[in-house]
């Protein structure tokens, strides 16, 4: 696409969507930015001082409409020939009817995905780009891979929700830019480094030494991740990912297999969870969705399981140690090969696979069956890129998790207090607390759950929760109507459990039930319903009630 010969209708007036405008401008297109008189000008207000000096350009312009029905009208649309929509216009419903124009759209994942095949043709420059999407894990995911590359020498950088144009507003674009044809032909020019060849970790493909930006594009990442939701996957068509997964998706998610779809190009490698039945079961449509099945790459998975494919990777147990494992091709020179005697009920590996012990999972300084997976995802990943097992293993032996991820706060009066406040759903709650409960070296040992009042479905809690869970604190940070019905709803879901349930308006009074439920040997954990939490507050209140109880903070 020749951008200059573009007049763009840039929707999204925020950070990304500024990042946009700035971008468009250094590949000549002309913008005209969108303002609806209300909420979206009130966001404008609120980056005034960036907009007024974007408007400098007098080849970016603003259109504020007086009413939702005006935002399609002729005068907006007069001589629009693309539309490049921020993930934040995507969700915004005022927006709707402009998806239905048969002109042409972009998301801001394909200007970024253009913007890399353009500096591929004209730089040489061949970075690695792996795209991970799903409904838990991802930020764990993404921090692992981050690690994991760093220590194979990568230079990586990891684009969430931030603009994602940023890092290239400060090189030459002023040549024409790529064609359709010359995107096809970019995707040939990328180094692939085949499975086989993966244990001598691949050197970073060299630029030219002719470039007049030469300083410039060495200095960009060698590897690109990119955590991804629904709303920036809608409309993306030119993501070339080399590799890239599907975490994990809800029943509500699966009926988008389209959107999640786009995370896969033909020529990316699929990393799937074989645990997760929902993103299985939607391969068929996301692979009918692709445009040359012929072409589709090949697929490694992981799982909670041993793994019963060449380079997919599992858990196993062998003598009571359970290990990180992947399966390898059979060495058909080896002598006398004694097959592993198995135990009633074991998986039969096929006959020409075997198993490849990596590491104890006990050796990993985080905890729990999902954060074992989320390594093997790490793992499958990096493989999928062509790195070595060495310097991965090495990275995630040293790899101490995130925070507010399941993370260790403190003991009080011989309780764990464990930091879960970066969960986004119950889902993710679950899990972390059957992680916890696989801590607990005793029956009588229980859990103590405090968790933010939220709109989201708990009849999914039924049968999900380990037997520890004893103690649910509800608490109402801000909606006491809200927080009643999510108790009921709860009591009603776990009817028969045993579990009891508490009601607190504040911090403190969650924290000061949890300790007068708590025993030694026990834990709590504190784990939103919803993002955001009062976790930090939390903290705060739990170092004033050790102080209280005559302990170190």
């Amino acid at each position: 696409m020749d951008f200059s010969a573009q007049h763009v209708l840039l929707l999204g007036l925020d950070a990304q969507g500024f990042a946009l405008a700035r971008h468009l401008r250094q590949v000549q297109a002309s913008v005209r930015l969108l303002a609806i008189a209300g909420e979206e000008q009130h966001e404008a207000q609120d980056h005034a001082q960036e907009l007024a000096g974007l408007l400098q350009d007098p080849q970016i312009s603003l259109t504020t409409c007086a009413s939702l029905e005006s935002v399609g009208s002729a005068e907006v649309l007069a001589d629009i020939t693309l539309l490049v929509w921020t993930p934040s216009a995507l969700m915004d419903a005022r927006y709707s009817a402009l998806l239905e124009l048969s002109l042409p759209h972009l998301s801001e994942l394909d200007v970024f995905a253009l913007a890399l095949s353009n500096l591929r043709l004209r730089y040489g420059y061949a970075p690695k780009v792996i795209a991970i999407t799903g409904s838990n894990g991802k930020t764990t995911v993404a921090s692992l891979v981050r690690q994991f590359a760093q220590r194979a020498g990568h230079k990586v950088q990891v684009l969430a929700q931030q603009p994602k144009l940023e890092s290239f507003l400060h090189l030459d674009f002023a040549a024409p830019t790529i064609s359709v044809d010359q995107l096809a032909l970019a995707e040939d020019l990328v180094p692939e480094v085949a499975m086989e060849q993966a244990e001598v970790c691949p050197s970073i493909p060299e630029l030219p030494l002719a470039t007049p930006l030469a300083a410039e594009i060495a200095a960009l990442p060698t590897l690109w991740i990119l955590l991804l939701n629904l709303e920036q996957l809608r409309l993306s068509s030119h993501l070339q990912a080399d590799a890239a997964s599907v975490l994990n998706v809800t029943p509500e998610e699966a009926k988008n297999s389209v959107e999640m779809a786009r995370v896969f190009a033909a020529q990316t490698i699929r990393v799937l969870n074989r645990d997760d039945v929902q993103s299985i079961q939607m391969q068929p449509r996301m692979i009918a969705s692709l445009k040359d099945e012929a072409q589709i790459a090949r697929v490694l998975s992981f799982g909670s399981h041993e793994p019963q494919a060449v380079d997919c990777l599992g858990l196993s147990t062998e003598r009571g140690v359970q290990w990180l494992s992947v399966a390898v091709e059979v060495d058909e020179s080896a002598q006398d090969i004694k097959p592993k005697r198995r135990k009633k009920g074991d998986v039969v590996l096929p006959a020409e696979i075997e198993l490849k012990h990596l590491m104890p999972a006990d050796a990993l300084k985080i905890f729990g069956q999902h954060n074992a997976c989320n390594a093997l995802a790490a793992l499958a990943l990096c493989r999928a890129i062509g790195l070595a097992f060495a310097p991965l293993l090495h990275a995630l032996r040293d790899y101490k998790g995130e925070p507010q991820r399941l993370e260790w706060v403190r003991s009080l009066a011989a309780v764990n207090w464990y930091d879960d406040g970066a969960s986004q759903n119950l889902t993710a709650s679950v899990a972390a607390i059957k992680a916890i409960a696989g801590q607990l070296t005793s029956d009588e040992q229980a859990i103590t759950w405090i968790v933010q009042a939220g709109t989201q479905d708990v009849s999914r809690l039924a049968g999900q929760l380990p037997s520890q869970l004893r103690n649910v604190i509800v608490l109402n940070a801000a909606d006491a109507a809200l927080a009643s019905t999510m108790l009921e709803s709860m009591a009603a879901t776990l009817v028969g459990s045993g579990v009891q349930f508490y009601l607190v308006a504040e911090v403190a009074q969650a924290l000061a039930q949890a300790t007068q439920l708590a025993k030694a040997g026990d834990a709590v954990v504190f784990s939103p319903a919803k993002q955001g939490g009062l976790t930090s507050e939390m903290q705060n209140a739990l170092q004033e009630l050790a102080l209280a109880h005559g302990e170190l903070v």
